[in-house]
């Protein structure tokens, strides 16, 4: 350990200086005449570097990322992994006294700072950073940043990006007449400091083909531009960019960068990748931008528009924003482990989208880097918990919870049923007051129900031989013959009968005579249709059961329900963990469904009569569980039933068509079976051990009270006709003994059974809803079954405290987000469309505004910026308007060699952006400019071109195994549109950098490869499009070749083509046509590209070398870049 004396020799050796990319050893002997020097400049550690430091050294711009980079991974926040007990990132820890007596930065003094110390050291044992960190040592100019900065007291100061933005004066520059509105200021100020000049205004041509790429996507019409020429007043770029914010192109544009960031896509992902009907959530998108929604309300809709007071029908929509995660439909998955994942995923993506912060590196421990602990990570997710939804998805149909999506004919026919429904139950009211005299004449003679509506009775007393008749097929024929099953038949339908395991059931002492016990997994099946009630009809199920030992996971009573692969859809009783009893009636496990659970817990091995009634009502309150005869006490856990059981086969074409295969293979028709003591196909519950049933009844109607307080005495239903209670027995008559009664009530679930069809085949929506209270716990290296602490909703301290006046909800969360004082949200986002504009982020690093990502370039700007945007009411147009209107935009991307030397990455902003445009805006400009280009806005994904098999390949799972494409408008709608299956992405856009979708994803990787020129020069869209547009030029553009090739340029590039261009594709074109003429075979081929039909009056071979020509243009440097 070096000594500090006030007289003193320190040798320090060994540094290391990077300067053009050189390493120079340094040695330095010094003699130090006292501990602290007269300034910090004069220290030697600093004096040789000082004239290339700051002034003054500030901790944010200047310290904070040496120290991130070197040694906050040991030394930062994260407790389990710092060293040393020496915390660099927070100023008390890091003033406080080591065990070796120093300081690890002692303010205002260099050579008491144990960290210096260790920095220059070459000690293998006290160097920072330690080798085993396999970081790079600190070069001589870190380390005299870090002197001079200590020299000066060590202040810190918090995160740059929490600490609120203030809206700074304009500061003075020296050109004035150069700037055009207040982000000029900022930018040339800072290019007037670097000894540059800023680039003079791009040409008019290319100025608004930069413009309407940037606002809308596509190129300029060649009118819009003919005007803009022509007009010369001095509003003439205002009107322009005006007409482009109003364009309904411009939300198309807008909802492509925001498809990234929400990671929209049309199937679920993982191995199954079923499809998913999420398109609608995209139209809310394009409709809000277009409408100009005002970005605070276009988050809170997004997070909470489900929390809102009365939400609308498109609230509920833009909710989808939240759940287009991918989702698993895989068999043998652990449900909650997925459904943890996807309530993380939210807060991942809150966290980039709105935060700029990598909060899932807090998933497993607390952020190395940034204040960020893994309790706030998780007390975000608190935000997240509460929604009725599972891990593991059915098959086919919209993961829940959804909402329908009526067609308006569907509105009306629904409104048209609920007002006959409503009508024939006053119908029947009306009737059943004019019954008295036949009530009367039944009551006094041998009373006896037309109809009692028992269809099912086993009362389970022996097991026999029963004949079934079965399929069976011999030598590739099908035959019918007689075989005895053991079990019993149903006494209430002899022609039908339940199935028992002879080896593993038992007969025993029941609760009135015999039972059935299960000794093992072998349920009671019972098959033929029995039991096959759907949501519209009223049924009752009663029986008795003696219980035994209660499974950890629960326990499947009774099932008339599909497995889960189809989301269950159908009606059990379960025997939970805890001892409680689950009554079931269920579309779409879990949400779309009523759920009752009993309060009380059942006691093993007793007998107790169970079961349930159901008006056929689909609401919580017409279906009541029942306990020894009497109603049940029970919470309602979910009342949420608006789809039918059995799906129609209009609701499975909509998976049919896009499937491929499964829904044509009887999944449709298969409604599931009826077991006792099981579910059918189903892994969320064991099956019955150890249990016995007695007297099993299910009745075709809502059974009364008294009935069921009867059959809990007796196992003799026929004794309510002997009661004395008359108001029983006109009970029993208006249920049972009317014939006209009987009749309406059939009519009334003819009704309810209409209504039914049309709400169970309308479209379902996946939306958020918080209709569940969880729990939320910190879990232990992020596995979720380590639960560790209780947490609930909560933000970090670190951005900004939760305020009281917000619900602890995601309303409140997004609230929260939007604050004035919040620091991050406002910048974050303006930095975003800062970089769509622009093509980098004041803040390169749009993801990650904590201490591992860059700082702004502008940060004064950025804050002005993030201010305004706030301040104008979140006017996302508004802001736009600003950037493009600025002489800062309106620049040429032309530079000179010197400019490119000093600034190569244009970091002053003292010329226009340069860069390859995405694969969606190059096919979108190719259709547009050859008029195939659809001008629809909206509607649901469609299948372009691709190359053959792609899906094939790259498929392992059961859904969209093959690729359907389009044919018609389908391929030629704007690439926004392309269906996104994310195991296998469309091809051309991940070739050209495209987001997969899986993750909330706010900047794309920009590379240029020899395949992305092969894409171009091969890809069926664009030679199409080139063929088509050849064909206009032909027809339009004149009858010399040179005004056709001039046409197909300026349609292309949007500015007159120059002598010398011309010149090379006439060249192009004449050669071009006289090799067709010699191999009309090769004239064909390119012809014959694409579906849209071909003009055969045209010469094929002039076709083909106009064809030539359009595809040249299209795949120039010029047309594929924005500058």
């Amino acid at each position: 350990m070096l000594c500090c004396l006030s007289l003193q020799t320190i040798l320090y050796s060994t540094l290391y200086m990077k300067t053009n990319y050189t390493f120079i050893l340094c040695v330095i002997v010094v003699t130090i005449f006292s501990t602290q020097c007269s300034s910090p400049e004069k220290h030697p550690l600093v004096a040789t570097y000082n004239d290339s430091l700051p002034n003054v050294v500030d901790y944010n711009m200047h310290v904070r990322p040496i120290l991130s980079d070197k040694c906050f991974n040991c030394h930062g926040p994260d407790d389990n992994k710092r060293a040393a007990n020496l915390r660099l990132d927070v100023a008390e820890a890091a003033y406080k006294t080591l065990e070796s007596g120093m300081k690890g930065i002692a303010p205002g003094n260099i050579d008491k700072s144990e960290i210096i110390h260790r920095m220059i050291s070459e000690d293998p044992e006290l160097m920072m950073p330690i080798p085993e960190s396999k970081l790079p040592r600190l070069t001589a100019i870190e380390v005299a940043i870090i002197a001079k900065w200590i020299g000066q007291g060590a202040e810190y100061k918090p995160m740059w990006s929490t600490i609120k933005p203030q809206k700074s004066k304009l500061p003075k520059v020296k050109d004035e007449k150069w700037t055009k509105n207040e982000i000029d200021y900022f930018v040339l100020s800072k290019i007037e400091k670097a000894g540059m000049q800023p680039t003079q205004e791009a040409e008019r041509e290319r100025l608004i083909r930069r413009l309407s790429f940037d606002l809308t996507g596509l190129p300029p019409s060649p009118e819009s531009v003919v005007t803009f020429l022509e007009d010369k007043s001095e509003n003439a770029y205002e009107k322009v960019v005006d007409a482009m914010l109003a364009s309904p192109h411009y939300g198309e544009r807008m909802a492509l960068e925001w498809m990234d960031v929400a990671r929209y896509a049309d199937s679920h992902g993982y191995q199954d990748d079923g499809y998913r009907n999420s398109f609608r959530w995209r139209d809310w998108v394009i409709k809000a931008f277009n409408n100009n929604m005002a970005f605070d309300q276009f988050t809170i809709e997004q997070l909470a528009g489900d929390l809102l007071p009365h939400p609308t029908q498109d609230q509920m929509i833009a909710t989808g924003f939240n759940r287009n995660h991918p989702q698993n439909q895989e068999g043998g998955i652990v449900d909650e482990e997925f459904r943890v994942e996807y309530v993380l995923d939210r807060v991942n993506t809150v966290g980039k989208a709105y935060l700029g912060l990598t909060v899932e590196c807090a998933r497993c421990h607390d952020h190395k880097y940034d204040p960020f602990s893994q309790k706030n990570y998780y007390e975000m997710s608190a935000f997240f918990n509460r929604g009725n939804e599972a891990g593991w998805i059915a098959n086919f149909s919209t993961p829940g919870p959804t909402i329908p999506n009526f067609t308006p004919k569907e509105k009306k026919s629904i409104d048209s049923l609920d007002k006959l429904i409503a009508s024939k139950k006053e119908e029947i009211q009306k009737f059943i007051k004019t019954i008295d005299p036949e009530f009367q004449k039944w009551k006094n003679s041998p009373r006896k129900a037309i109809d009692n509506g028992l269809v099912i009775y086993y009362p389970f007393d022996k097991i026999e031989k029963v004949p079934v008749k079965m399929t069976i097929e011999k030598n590739g024929k099908k035959t019918t013959e007689t075989k005895l099953i053991d079990g019993e038949v149903n006494k209430a339908n002899k022609t039908l009968h339940a199935d028992a395991n002879i080896k593993n059931t038992k007969v025993i002492d029941g609760k009135f005579s015999k039972a059935y016990y299960l000794v093992s997994d072998s349920p009671i099946g019972l098959y033929d249709n029995q039991g096959n009630y759907d949501r519209y009809e009223d049924f009752s199920v009663l029986f008795w059961i003696k219980p035994g030992t209660v499974k950890k996971n629960g326990t499947a009573i009774m099932s008339r329900a599909r497995s889960i692969y189809d989301g269950i859809s159908g009606y059990d009783i379960i025997l939970n963990g805890d001892s409680t009893l689950s009554f079931r009636m269920i579309t779409r496990f879990p949400d779309n469904a009523i759920v009752k659970r009993s309060i009380e817990k059942i006691k093993p091995n007793e007998w107790i009569q169970i079961g349930f009634t159901y008006d056929g009502e689909s609401k919580a309150s017409g279906f009541i569980p029942y306990f020894n005869g009497a109603k049940m006490k029970v919470k309602t856990e979910v009342d949420n039933l608006t789809k039918g059981f059995d799906l129609p086969k209009r609701y499975a074409k909509r998976y049919v068509d896009y499937v491929g295969n499964g829904a044509n293979n009887g999944i449709f028709n298969n409604n599931g079976q009826f077991y006792i003591g099981a579910q059918d196909g189903n892994f969320q519950y064991a099956s019955s051990e150890n249990v016995a049933f007695d007297e099993f009844r299910v009745f075709k109607r809502n059974l009364l009270e008294e009935e069921i307080k009867l059959l809990a005495t007796t196992s003799d239903y026929n004794q309510i006709y002997n009661t004395k209670n008359e108001n029983i027995l006109r009970k029993i008559y208006v249920e049972t003994a009317n014939q006209r009664l009987l009749d309406l009530k059939n009519e009334l679930i003819s009704l309810r059974r209409f209504k039914n069809e049309i709400e169970t085949s309308s479209e379902d929506i996946m939306v958020t809803t918080d209709a569940m209270q969880r729990s939320t716990y910190r879990l232990d290296r992020g596995a979720y079954d380590a639960r560790k602490d209780t947490l609930t909703a909560n933000t970090p301290q670190s951005v900004l405290a939760f305020s009281d006046k917000y619900p602890k909800n995601r309303l409140g969360l997004a609230q929260w987000l939007l604050d004035k004082d919040n620091p991050l949200t406002a910048r974050v986002i303006v930095n975003r469309y800062w970089q769509m504009i622009f093509g980098q982020g004041i803040v390169s690093t749009a993801g990650d505004f904590g201490n591992q990502g860059s700082l702004p370039s502008h940060p004064e700007l950025l804050d002005y910026l993030a201010v305004n945007f706030r301040e104008s009411g979140w006017n996302v147009k508004m802001l736009l308007k600003k950037m493009v209107m600025s002489a800062t935009y309106r620049q040429s991307s032309k530079a000179s060699p010197e400019m490119y030397a000093k600034d190569p990455q244009n970091i002053y902003l003292a010329r226009g952006g340069r860069y390859r445009m995405p694969f969606e805006m190059i096919r979108d400009h190719a259709l547009q400019v050859s008029g195939l280009l659809s001008d629809s806005i909206g509607g649901a994904s469609v299948f372009p071109y691709q190359p053959k098999n792609v899906w094939e390949e790259k498929t392992s799972g059961r859904f969209l195994t093959s690729y359907p494409q389009s044919h018609g408008e389908g391929l030629y709608r704007r690439s926004l549109y392309t269906f996104f299956k994310r195991t296998a992405p469309p091809p051309t856009l991940m070739t050209f950098d495209a987001s997969d979708r899986s993750y909330c994803s706010v900047r794309k990787t920009v590379t240029n490869t020899p395949l992305q020129a092969l894409v171009l020069l091969n890809d069926p869209q664009l030679l199409e499009a080139a063929r088509v547009l050849a064909e206009k030029a032909i027809v339009e553009g004149g009858n010399k070749y040179e005004e056709r090739i001039s046409y197909v340029f300026e349609k292309s590039l949007s500015r007159k083509i120059n002598t010398k261009e011309l010149a090379v594709l006439s060249k192009l074109y004449q050669a071009e046509k006289e090799r067709f003429k010699k191999n009309p075979k090769e004239a064909a081929g390119i012809l014959n590209n694409g579906e849209y039909r071909q003009n055969r009056s045209l010469d094929p071979f002039e076709l083909a070398a106009y064809c030539i020509v359009a595809h040249t243009v299209l795949n120039m440097d010029e047309t594929i870049t924005k500058s």
